[in-house]
């Protein structure tokens, strides 16, 4: 019976965690596209940044990718020209997301 407990729990913790991280990125997105609006008249782009999952010691070196690698992603989106994307959630692992070259 401990066992069902135990494996219940752990659901239940998975389940708030995929809950919690759907709320957060709800709301970053919403900021960006705000106030990407408010900005875009006076030259600023504003959109968030997905580096991926990177090897750090945060996650016990687990990522899939160098910090070399994903920064490099991060400083491309916060240098892009004039023509580049604003408002928009940029990752590598997504279609939509993609950075122009």
């Amino acid at each position: 019976m401990d066992e069902a407990v135990e494996e219940i729990a752990q659901t239940h913790s998975a389940v708030d965690a995929l809950i919690n991280n759907a709320v957060i990125l709800g709301a970053l997105n919403a900021h960006t596209v705000l106030f990407s609006a408010e900005l875009a008249p006076r030259g600023f782009k504003v959109n968030s940044v997905d580096p991926g999952f990177t090897a750090t010691a945060f996650n016990g070196y687990t990522g899939e990718r160098s910090p070399e690698v994903s920064a490099a992603f991060v400083v491309k989106a916060a240098t892009l020209g004039p023509d580049g994307p604003t408002g928009r959630f940029l990752s590598e692992e997504t279609s939509e997301g993609q950075l122009p070259c």
